[in-house]
């Protein structure tokens, strides 16, 4: 049995200030014909599928394309559950009727769980969808009367799970949550503060496949039983050494899992550079990819920019297609944000965030 696991699109995010739906596009549309050569038994999509509850319009029509393409020109059954960036309402809006056509989309917690049964010819799983929820939500669900944390909310949820998933069936599950052990980066949005959000990976114990959204960086535990696929792009500077993918998920009737990752090329990547800000723009021309968002750090023994001066006025006054750079000094950090790249215009990499090595350092 073969599943496609993806999760975070982020649908209608920016990333400093640029509009990154063509980005989304042009990978999403690399997914898709994916998922046309794998052909998978079906297609998890484990939360965050919009970057905020109330997403804009060319992110829905987006999302409403690539799911046309799965489910009605494919016929690959797909589960999506909600993230904590999404509204479960927007989520939940005509499950029961999408259903009936192979797309399962659950938003809120319920008892029993929402699931959906695959029958294919290597094998028969049921696969429980447990959208995010604040642990108050659950507790109010299984009419607990107490107050819950995370961990137990999940384990609440993974019990009647348990109690109640089919012996014929492998056992999957698509969530949305912080499992301990696991590597975050700077764009995912904290659930709580302190630490109290995470799961004990012990909590899945007895799932075969547990599909796993949140956290952006793709990442196995619990020997692969345990998987957050990642993110579809680089959407913060701490993930430029990321290599995005989905992840073929392979079952065997044993419940044996095996898992392989299948990179995704970005229409612009986000990568660190670092040298003087003349040194920087002399090689621009000549880098093949001088489109990408950049990160830049600058050296402070080459260049030596009056420290209250924006350093982006010792840049060719061409180079800006006339726009204003603006910059600000936030915590030890000069921030440097330019509304149009020169890469847009005059092929220059643009330095999109100016850091000094001690300034890095600092951090």
């Amino acid at each position: 049995m073969r599943l496609l696991h993806t999760a975070d699109w982020h649908l209608g995010r920016s990333f400093h200030g640029h509009n990154l739906v063509e980005d989304q596009t042009h990978v999403l549309d690399q997914f898709v014909k994916l998922a046309l050569d794998l052909r998978p038994d079906a297609v998890l999509i484990a939360g965050d599928v919009y970057d905020r509850m109330t997403p804009p319009e060319d992110a829905v029509a987006l999302l409403d394309l690539v799911l046309t393409r799965l489910v009605v020109e494919q016929r690959v059954p797909v589960c999506l559950i909600a993230g904590n960036h999404d509204s479960p309402e927007r989520i939940n809006f005509g499950g029961q009727l999408l259903t009936k056509s192979g797309l399962t989309m659950v938003g809120t917690t319920r008892t029993p769980a929402a699931y959906l049964d695959i029958d294919a010819k290597n094998g028969r799983c049921r696969i429980h969808a447990l959208p995010y929820a604040e642990p108050a939500k659950v507790a109010a669900v299984f009419a607990t009367g107490t107050a819950m944390s995370h961990a137990e909310a999940m384990q609440r949820q993974l019990d009647h799970v348990r109690a109640t998933h089919p012996a014929d069936r492998l056992s999957i599950v698509v969530a949305h949550a912080f499992v301990q052990g696991a590597t975050e980066s700077e764009s995912e949005r904290q659930l709580c503060i302190g630490g109290a959000d995470r799961v004990p990976t012990n909590t899945f114990a007895g799932i075969h496949y547990t599909a796993l959204g949140h956290l952006h960086k793709p990442q196995d535990l619990a020997d692969g039983r345990v998987r957050y696929s990642g993110s579809l792009l680089k959407y913060s500077v701490s993930e430029a050494p990321h290599e995005k993918s989905v992840t073929l998920v392979e079952l065997g009737k044993d419940g044996f899992v095996r898992t392989e990752a299948h990179p995704l090329s970005p229409r612009r990547n986000v990568r660190v550079i670092e040298g003087s800000l003349a040194t920087l723009l002399a090689r621009a021309p000549s880098e093949q990819n001088r489109h990408d968002y950049v990160h830049a750090t600058l050296d402070r023994r080459r260049h030596r920019a009056r420290s209250d001066r924006p350093a982006a006025r010792a840049l060719p006054e061409h180079s800006w297609r006339g726009s204003k750079a603006t910059c600000a000094r936030s915590l030890g950090r000069r921030r440097c944000s330019f509304p149009r790249p020169a890469a847009a215009h005059h092929g220059a990499v643009v330095p999109a965030i100016f850091r000094t090595p001690r300034e890095a350092a600092s951090q």
